[in-house]
Protein backbone atom coordinates (compact mmCIF):
# COMPACT_ATOMS: atom_id res chain seq x y z
CA UNK A 1 0.00 0.00 0.00
CA UNK A 2 2.80 2.40 0.93
CA UNK A 3 4.59 1.59 -2.35
CA UNK A 4 1.39 2.22 -4.33
CA UNK A 5 0.90 5.57 -2.56
CA UNK A 6 4.49 6.63 -3.39
CA UNK A 7 3.96 5.74 -7.07
CA UNK A 8 0.71 7.74 -7.12
CA UNK A 9 2.41 10.77 -5.60
CA UNK A 10 5.29 10.56 -8.09
CA UNK A 11 2.84 10.49 -11.00
CA UNK A 12 0.89 13.46 -9.61
CA UNK A 13 4.08 15.50 -9.08
CA UNK A 14 5.19 14.70 -12.63
CA UNK A 15 1.82 15.76 -14.02
CA UNK A 16 1.93 18.97 -11.99
CA UNK A 17 5.42 19.82 -13.27
CA UNK A 18 4.36 19.17 -16.85
CA UNK A 19 1.30 21.35 -16.43
CA UNK A 20 3.38 24.18 -14.98
CA UNK A 21 5.90 23.96 -17.83
CA UNK A 22 3.14 23.91 -20.41
CA UNK A 23 1.05 26.82 -19.12
CA UNK A 24 -1.19 28.34 -21.75
CA UNK A 25 0.09 31.55 -23.39
CA UNK A 26 -1.29 34.75 -21.96
CA UNK A 27 -4.28 36.36 -23.62
CA UNK A 28 -4.13 39.90 -24.98
CA UNK A 29 -6.15 41.12 -22.03
CA UNK A 30 -3.82 39.41 -19.55
CA UNK A 31 -0.77 40.91 -21.27
CA UNK A 32 -2.34 44.37 -21.27
CA UNK A 33 -2.96 44.10 -17.54
CA UNK A 34 0.60 42.94 -16.86
CA UNK A 35 1.99 45.79 -18.97
CA UNK A 36 0.89 48.18 -16.22
CA UNK A 37 3.64 46.64 -14.11
CA UNK A 38 6.01 45.54 -16.90
CA UNK A 39 5.93 48.42 -19.42
CA UNK A 40 7.13 48.37 -23.01
CA UNK A 41 10.26 50.42 -23.66
CA UNK A 42 9.82 52.12 -27.03
CA UNK A 43 12.97 52.97 -28.96
CA UNK A 44 11.10 55.41 -31.19
CA UNK A 45 10.49 57.64 -28.18
CA UNK A 46 14.10 57.57 -27.03
CA UNK A 47 17.13 59.69 -27.82
CA UNK A 48 18.84 56.81 -29.60
CA UNK A 49 17.02 56.59 -32.91
CA UNK A 50 14.88 54.14 -34.85
CA UNK A 51 14.92 50.43 -34.11
CA UNK A 52 15.47 49.48 -37.76
CA UNK A 53 18.80 51.30 -37.76
CA UNK A 54 19.94 50.57 -34.24
CA UNK A 55 19.00 46.94 -33.56
CA UNK A 56 18.54 45.07 -36.86
CA UNK A 57 18.90 41.56 -35.38
CA UNK A 58 16.39 38.75 -35.07
CA UNK A 59 16.23 36.35 -32.12
CA UNK A 60 17.92 33.72 -34.30
CA UNK A 61 20.76 36.06 -35.27
CA UNK A 62 21.40 37.33 -31.75
CA UNK A 63 21.48 33.76 -30.42
CA UNK A 64 24.30 32.96 -32.83
CA UNK A 65 26.52 35.76 -31.52
CA UNK A 66 25.46 35.99 -27.86
CA UNK A 67 27.75 34.64 -25.16
CA UNK A 68 24.71 33.34 -23.30
CA UNK A 69 21.03 33.79 -22.56
CA UNK A 70 20.57 34.13 -18.80
CA UNK A 71 17.87 34.71 -16.21
CA UNK A 72 19.21 37.23 -13.71
CA UNK A 73 18.46 39.60 -10.89
CA UNK A 74 20.35 42.76 -9.94
CA UNK A 75 22.38 42.74 -6.74
CA UNK A 76 23.40 46.40 -6.90
CA UNK A 77 24.04 49.35 -9.20
CA UNK A 78 27.73 50.23 -9.21
CA UNK A 79 29.33 53.63 -9.83
CA UNK A 80 29.37 55.20 -13.29
CA UNK A 81 32.47 54.92 -15.45
CA UNK A 82 33.50 57.27 -18.26
CA UNK A 83 35.67 56.25 -21.19
CA UNK A 84 37.00 57.88 -24.30
CA UNK A 85 35.10 56.67 -27.33
CA UNK A 86 38.18 57.13 -29.52
CA UNK A 87 40.71 54.85 -27.86
CA UNK A 88 38.96 52.97 -25.08
CA UNK A 89 41.20 54.67 -22.52
CA UNK A 90 39.78 56.45 -19.51
CA UNK A 91 38.44 59.94 -20.28
CA UNK A 92 41.26 62.49 -20.31
CA UNK A 93 43.67 60.34 -22.37
CA UNK A 94 46.83 62.52 -22.71
CA UNK A 95 47.45 61.19 -26.25
CA UNK A 96 44.04 62.42 -27.38
CA UNK A 97 44.53 65.71 -25.56
CA UNK A 98 47.89 66.23 -27.27
CA UNK A 99 46.30 65.74 -30.70
CA UNK A 100 43.47 68.13 -29.83
CA UNK A 101 45.92 70.77 -28.63
CA UNK A 102 47.98 70.43 -31.79
CA UNK A 103 45.05 70.51 -34.22
CA UNK A 104 42.75 72.81 -32.27
CA UNK A 105 39.91 70.35 -32.83
CA UNK A 106 38.00 68.27 -30.30
CA UNK A 107 38.13 64.65 -31.36
CA UNK A 108 37.57 62.81 -28.08
CA UNK A 109 34.09 61.39 -27.47
CA UNK A 110 33.22 60.39 -23.92
CA UNK A 111 31.05 57.36 -23.22
CA UNK A 112 29.38 57.07 -19.83
CA UNK A 113 28.44 53.58 -18.68
CA UNK A 114 26.10 52.51 -15.91
CA UNK A 115 27.30 49.33 -14.21
CA UNK A 116 25.00 46.75 -12.65
CA UNK A 117 26.15 43.73 -10.65
CA UNK A 118 23.95 40.85 -11.78
CA UNK A 119 23.49 37.32 -10.43
CA UNK A 120 22.61 34.37 -12.66
CA UNK A 121 19.69 32.19 -11.59
CA UNK A 122 19.54 30.25 -14.87
CA UNK A 123 21.80 29.86 -17.93
CA UNK A 124 20.17 28.76 -21.17
CA UNK A 125 23.29 28.36 -23.33
CA UNK A 126 25.50 27.03 -20.53
CA UNK A 127 28.35 29.52 -20.75
CA UNK A 128 27.66 31.00 -17.33
CA UNK A 129 26.57 28.99 -14.32
CA UNK A 130 23.81 29.39 -11.77
CA UNK A 131 25.10 31.63 -8.97
CA UNK A 132 27.67 33.42 -11.17
CA UNK A 133 27.87 37.20 -10.89
CA UNK A 134 28.92 39.63 -13.59
CA UNK A 135 28.98 43.33 -14.41
CA UNK A 136 26.39 44.48 -16.94
CA UNK A 137 27.26 47.66 -18.85
CA UNK A 138 24.51 49.97 -20.08
CA UNK A 139 25.46 53.17 -21.90
CA UNK A 140 24.00 56.39 -20.58
CA UNK A 141 22.25 56.90 -23.93
CA UNK A 142 20.45 53.56 -23.51
CA UNK A 143 19.24 54.12 -19.96
CA UNK A 144 15.94 55.67 -21.05
CA UNK A 145 15.04 52.47 -22.93
CA UNK A 146 16.34 50.09 -20.27
CA UNK A 147 13.91 48.87 -17.61
CA UNK A 148 14.75 49.35 -13.96
CA UNK A 149 16.92 46.28 -13.50
CA UNK A 150 16.62 46.49 -9.71
CA UNK A 151 12.91 45.67 -9.71
CA UNK A 152 12.82 41.92 -10.40
CA UNK A 153 14.04 39.09 -12.60
CA UNK A 154 14.97 39.46 -16.26
CA UNK A 155 16.06 37.22 -19.11
CA UNK A 156 18.63 38.75 -21.45
CA UNK A 157 21.14 37.99 -24.16
CA UNK A 158 24.73 38.74 -23.12
CA UNK A 159 27.43 39.97 -25.49
CA UNK A 160 31.05 40.84 -24.86
CA UNK A 161 31.50 44.61 -24.68
CA UNK A 162 32.29 46.43 -27.90
CA UNK A 163 34.34 49.16 -26.21
CA UNK A 164 38.09 48.36 -26.08
CA UNK A 165 38.31 49.30 -22.40
CA UNK A 166 36.12 46.34 -21.42
CA UNK A 167 36.73 43.78 -24.17
CA UNK A 168 39.29 41.84 -22.15
CA UNK A 169 37.79 42.55 -18.74
CA UNK A 170 36.60 39.30 -17.12
CA UNK A 171 32.92 39.07 -16.26
CA UNK A 172 31.91 42.25 -18.10
CA UNK A 173 29.00 41.97 -20.53
CA UNK A 174 26.56 44.12 -22.46
CA UNK A 175 22.95 43.58 -23.39
CA UNK A 176 20.39 45.61 -25.31
CA UNK A 177 16.79 46.27 -24.38
CA UNK A 178 15.50 44.59 -27.53
CA UNK A 179 16.81 41.26 -26.23
CA UNK A 180 15.67 41.67 -22.64
CA UNK A 181 12.55 40.06 -21.21
CA UNK A 182 10.69 40.65 -17.98
CA UNK A 183 10.06 37.56 -15.85
CA UNK A 184 6.65 38.16 -14.31
CA UNK A 185 5.71 37.20 -10.77
CA UNK A 186 3.44 34.45 -12.14
CA UNK A 187 6.20 32.81 -14.20
CA UNK A 188 5.69 34.30 -17.66
CA UNK A 189 8.03 36.12 -20.03
CA UNK A 190 7.22 39.53 -21.53
CA UNK A 191 9.45 41.31 -24.03
CA UNK A 192 10.83 44.64 -22.88
CA UNK A 193 10.70 46.12 -26.39
CA UNK A 194 7.31 44.73 -27.38
CA UNK A 195 8.37 44.65 -31.01
CA UNK A 196 6.67 42.24 -33.36
CA UNK A 197 9.60 39.93 -34.10
CA UNK A 198 9.92 39.21 -30.38
CA UNK A 199 6.25 38.57 -29.69
CA UNK A 200 6.37 34.82 -30.34
CA UNK A 201 8.77 34.71 -27.39
CA UNK A 202 6.56 36.94 -25.24
CA UNK A 203 3.49 36.09 -23.22
CA UNK A 204 4.57 32.48 -22.68
CA UNK A 205 5.87 30.65 -19.63
CA UNK A 206 9.56 30.74 -18.76
CA UNK A 207 9.76 26.99 -19.46
CA UNK A 208 8.15 27.39 -22.90
CA UNK A 209 10.47 30.33 -23.68
CA UNK A 210 13.51 28.23 -22.73
CA UNK A 211 12.41 25.42 -25.04
CA UNK A 212 12.03 27.85 -27.96
CA UNK A 213 15.46 29.42 -27.38
CA UNK A 214 17.16 26.02 -27.17
CA UNK A 215 16.37 25.51 -30.86
CA UNK A 216 18.20 28.78 -31.73
CA UNK A 217 21.55 27.88 -30.17
CA UNK A 218 24.57 27.28 -32.43
CA UNK A 219 24.95 23.61 -33.34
Amino acid sequence: MKKLLCCFLAVMIGLCMSACAGKDPLSEDQIAKLRERYPVKDLNNSTVGSMAVYYPYSMEQISQIAVDWVKVNCLMEDELISTSGMTGAEAGDPYIEAIENKTGSVIARTNVYHRFIMKVSESYAGTLKKGDTFTLLITDADMDITPDLRTGEFIMALMKPTHPTFQNAPDYYESIFDFMFYVTSNGYVLSVSGYENKEEYSGISVAAWAEKVKTLQPK
